[in-house]
């Protein structure tokens, strides 16, 4: 989505063609969201995932948590740029 906006080629006197303006906020949610939903559907593509209800005061981890980071990380060059 960004990529678009930062080419020369999209600017015309320094307006967008085509496009409403939108806070960079917003922009960086849409794409942390997508990254997400990206890297959470490759790893259930690649193993099998089990869901299990944690709870943020118990020690317990979910057993995928960095293969999805790592997902998140090849991701990431994809997405934001």
């Amino acid at each position: 989505m960004l990529d678009s906006w930062t080419s020369p080629s999209s600017w015309h006197l320094g307006q967008f063609c085509g496009y409403q303006p939108i806070q960079a906020e917003t922009a960086l949610m849409y794409d942390a969201v997508h990254l997400f939903a990206k890297a959470l559907h490759d790893l259930d593509t690649s193993q099998q995932i089990d869901i299990h209800p944690l709870s943020c005061d118990a020690a317990d981890t979910w057993p995928h948590g960095y293969s999805l980071i790592n997902y998140m990380k090849i991701g990431n060059s994809n997405v934001i740029n």
